[in-house]
C-alpha cells in the first residue's frame, strides 16, 4: 500500500507539472541540482528540459523534487 501510494503521489506532481508547464528544481542524490520543466517521465526515468536541451535523468538518483507552484490538492492526492 506504501508503495502503490508514493507512485500515486510521484505520478501527480509530474503530470501536474507537465500540464502546467512548471520550473522544477530536482535534487539529485549526489546533490547536483537540475532546473527545468518535466517533458515526459516512466516507470525509471524522467525528462527535464531546459533552454532547449533535454536531459534523461534517473528517479533512482533523485532525492528531492520542489516545484515553484502548488500542485494539486490533498483530495486529488
Amino acid at each position: 500500500m506504501a508503495m502503490e501510494r508514493s507512485n500515486h503521489l510521484q505520478e501527480a506532481v509530474f503530470s501536474a507539472s507537465m500540464a502546467e508547464k512548471s520550473i522544477v528544481t530536482i535534487y539529485l542524490l549526489n546533490g547536483v541540482k537540475l532546473i527545468g520543466a518535466i517533458t515526459g517521465y516512466d516507470q525509471f526515468t524522467l525528462l527535464l528540459e531546459r533552454d532547449g536541451i533535454c536531459q534523461q535523468v534517473e528517479k533512482s538518483a533523485i532525492a528531492a523534487v520542489s516545484t515553484s507552484s502548488k500542485i494539486g490538492s490533498d483530495a486529488e492526492l
